[in-house]
């Protein structure tokens, strides 16, 4: 799912990439025409460990500040299992700059199935 939002994107379009378990860090950041190496760290990417949400909202909030682009788009990949409280706080500090933040829930069993939602942020 993360491969299709990509490959809609403009190919000068910025991409970051923020894995999260027990640490949030930055994969990727570059344009998305760089279709293959978005591809190699998506692939990379396993479920496991800790769901540290709230670190990588607050990351993704630090690089949606850095940006001169009006129209910010985020799209979350997450298990559902994070702390809710700080990762509520996090997301309504992300929601006050990102105009569109996608989640994309995930069950990481081996039955496990994705669902979407979408939160369209007033005037951001």
């Amino acid at each position: 799912m993360v491969r299709e939002e990509v490959a809609s994107l403009a190919a000068t379009e910025r991409v970051c990439l923020i894995a999260f378990n027990d640490n949030a860090t930055v994969v990727f950041d570059g344009p998305a025409a760089k279709q293959d190496e978005i591809d190699r760290v998506l692939s990379l990417l396993k479920p496991e460990g800790g769901t540290r949400l709230a670190d990588a909202l607050q990351r993704a909030t630090e690089l949606a500040l850095e940006s001169s682009d009006p129209q910010v788009s985020v799209v979350v990949v997450t298990d559902g299992l994070a702390q809710e409280e700080h990762s509520r706080a996090a997301a309504e500090v992300l929601a006050a700059r990102a105009s569109i933040i996608d989640v994309i829930l995930i069950d990481p069993t081996p039955k496990g199935r994705p669902s979407r939602g979408r939160s369209r942020c007033a005037d951001a």
